[in-house]
């Protein structure tokens, strides 16, 4: 288990064992600045396969979250979340075999598909966003897609954390969908961004 150890400037040394090392020596450097060394380490993104990322072998009071402010102790949810985000099957690739068919109402489906067809010359860039934040929403969390309208604009939140990072999202280039099944259905009505793509 990679093991940290720290000297406070009192003289006061304390250990700090985590259940993943993400860094290596070239993360760290020292500098002489007169009589004091300080020491400064760059703490790389962890991939997602490794989260939670956590300290002193105690999953849930031992995960943090670094925020731009600091950083901060993440909630039993957070860290189930983490756990749920690990694996590359996701939660909606879980067969109902005790479903039975009667409950998927016809008449809905029917009148969802005319709705998409009539619409969608208009709408294209409203559902691309509404599939995007649906595909990606961990529907496991304590709420649910909420979508705001404002005066000038309209605004979709979904719960649970980006799974490629903020940075990699600004980048894009990368798909990494909470719910691949739901993004292939999507795809099936040519909804959401490899619609085209795969239906070829």
């Amino acid at each position: 288990m990679p093991i940290l150890v720290a000297e406070l400037s009192c003289g006061i040394c304390y250990t700090i064992t985590s259940n993943v090392n993400l860094l290596t020596e070239d993360d760290i450097e020292v500098y002489d600045v007169g009589e004091d060394l300080i020491i400064v380490i760059y703490v790389p993104m962890e991939k997602r396969e490794q989260r939670p990322i956590y300290i002193n072998d105690d999953l849930f009071d031992g995960t943090f979250r670094r925020d731009h402010s600091g950083d901060y102790h993440c909630t039993k949810s957070q860290v189930k979340a983490m756990l749920r985000d690990q694996t590359d099957d996701t939660m909606d690739m879980k067969v109902l075999d005790d479903i039975p068919m009667e409950d998927l109402n016809y008449e809905t489906d029917h009148a969802c598909r005319n709705s998409h067809r009539a619409l969608r010359p208009v709408h294209d860039a409203l559902r691309e966003a509404l599939a995007n934040c649906l595909v990606n929403a961990d529907y496991f969390g304590v709420r649910g897609v909420v979508i705001k309208k404002e005066q000038d604009k309209l605004i979709l939140e979904n719960p649970g954390y980006i799974r490629t990072g903020k940075e990699q999202m600004r980048i894009g280039g990368i798909s990494d969908p909470r719910n691949k099944i739901l993004l292939k259905m999507f795809n099936m009505v040519d909804v959401g961004e490899r619609a085209s793509e795969e239906n070829k």
